[in-house]
């Protein structure tokens, strides 16, 4: 398993499960403990998810498109202290 913060552990792990092989790990911040690169490919986006300065399970997204040609904005959506269950509305979305 990934060297990560208990939260950012739990919260791939559970996006897995629901997920099977749709994600992948795309950790440009090997360095900080409480972020990861989450992309989904099928859906052509990459979420940077941390966990520092939250709540127990509550998560800081930034949400990029992947083919920044075929749409207009780059950034899809940011929030701070979200649920895992939004995080995988976004993915899915």
């Amino acid at each position: 398993m990934i060297d990560k913060d208990k939260n950012i552990i739990y919260l791939v792990k559970w996006l897995h499960k629901k997920l099977k092989n749709k994600l992948i790990i795309k950790d440009y911040w090997e360095s900080d403990l409480t972020s990861i690169g989450i992309l989904c490919l099928d859906k052509e986006k990459l979420l940077y998810i941390s966990a520092l300065n939250t709540k127990k399970y509550k998560f800081n997204v930034e949400c990029e498109y992947l083919n920044k040609e075929r749409h207009s904005e780059t950034v899809l959506y940011n929030a701070k202290n979200i649920s895992k269950h939004k995080i995988l509305k976004i993915l899915i979305k």
